[in-house]
């Protein structure tokens, strides 16, 4: 123990010293806002870096060193500090400001100084220790160095001065050793329709899918979220959304847009999520989209059918009226006449049906004679025919 704390001490008066060089000769994706920039430093035969890698022990410590390169022709100053990674709400991975409290990885970096004025043109290498602590939990910690202004540039908003202090930093993706465990966790979709008036009669509509993934094992993992949805006449619509490297304990809400989602009743949303060395994962919601415009449409169709066809049965059921009978029997009842001119004809029926050998005088005049024996007797005589 007393060994290793004094090569500890060794190396922090080693790493302490800030070594100036000139020329800068920044890496291809090194960490930069165009004005000054900040990676690890190369070391004589090895190959230029732009993130720190380094591999952990609990209990033991590990030096390395960071340079910072000023890129414009004025003299720049920085504080220098070391920061725990965190991801925003949108996927994007970002450092804890200067005065955030520090509990993962950017605790265990100690550098060898915390400010450092760089001349024009000119690199500095900034050494530091990673201490970690004899319980490090198995897997990724992240974090990093920054290089921030120590004076910012002064600007208005509206009639309010502002400064706007930028900062720059370097990631630092420790791996300490034991069991890894990557696993992914997504919570059931959500699916926002954007209607419109054509939504209601069974037209399409955008829609925005919302998905929350959760990387609930100690690996840092990139995801992949696919996203489907249907009906119950098939896709809809697909969507892949890639998700940047997501943090062991960090969550990530993405948000794809669906287009062509038609109105047609039941709506299934899918997601499944898949990252290198994770087993996927899937999860499933539903919901309703009814094109209520059309339905009051084919409602009132249906309305209308029913009553037409009610009416048109009830005209059909209902029993023929008096005056109709009148007339299917020859007479009338407005006319007192058209009984009378009525039976004759009647008689004259029974006289042709009933008599085989011109018929009985006596008979037919009575039919002409009395109005009620004309109604009476030429019925019978004509079931007699």
């Amino acid at each position: 123990m007393r060994r290793r704390l004094v090569l500890a001490l060794a190396s922090f008066v080693l790493v302490a010293a800030a070594v100036l060089t000139t020329g800068p000769a920044v890496p291809a994706g090194a960490a930069s806002n165009g004005s000054w920039s900040v990676y690890p430093t190369t070391k004589p035969g090895t190959k230029a870096r732009v993130v720190f890698s380094p591999t952990l022990t609990p209990g033991m410590t590990t030096g390395d060193s960071v340079t910072i390169t000023n890129l414009s022709a004025a003299t720049q100053s920085f504080d220098l500090y070391a920061a725990d990674a965190f991801n925003t709400p949108g996927g994007g991975l970002s450092l804890r400001r200067q005065n955030d409290p520090v509990e993962g990885i950017g605790a265990w970096i100690h550098l060898g100084h915390s400010a450092v004025t760089v001349p024009p043109h000119t690199n500095v290498d900034i050494g530091f220790l990673i201490v970690v602590p004899p319980d490090a939990t198995p897997g990724d910690h992240v974090g990093g160095i920054v290089a921030e202004q120590t004076v910012g540039t002064q600007s208005k908003h509206g009639n309010v001065p502002v400064t706007v202090i930028q900062a720059v930093g370097v990631r630092v993706l420790g791996r300490v050793q034991g069991p890894l465990a990557p696993k992914l966790t997504v919570a059931p979709p959500t699916l926002t329709v954007h209607s419109s008036t054509g939504t209601y009669f069974g037209g399409s509509a955008d829609a925005v899918a919302s998905v929350h993934i959760v990387n609930s094992g100690n690996v840092v993992l990139t995801p992949v979220a696919h996203l489907t949805v249907r009906d119950s006449f098939g896709t809809l619509a697909h969507r892949t959304i890639p998700i940047g490297p997501l943090l062991p304990g960090q969550s990530v809400t993405t948000h794809g847009a669906m287009t062509g989602i038609e109105a047609r009743g039941h709506l299934v949303t899918t997601v499944s999520v898949a990252a290198a060395g994770a087993r996927a994962v899937s999860a499933t919601s539903s919901q309703w989209l009814i094109p209520w415009g059309l339905v009051g449409l084919v409602l009132l169709l249906v309305v209308f059918l029913v009553v037409r066809w009610w009416l048109r049965r009830r005209r059909k059921a209902a029993p023929p009226g008096r005056g109709r009978h009148r007339r299917e029997s020859g007479g009338s009842e407005d006319d007192p006449d058209s009984e009378s001119s009525g039976t004759p004809e009647a008689g004259a029926h029974v006289r042709a049906e009933g008599t085989d050998d011109g018929g009985d005088a006596e008979e037919a005049g009575a039919g002409d004679g009395d109005e009620g024996a004309g109604e009476r007797d030429g019925p019978r005589e004509g079931t007699r025919a």
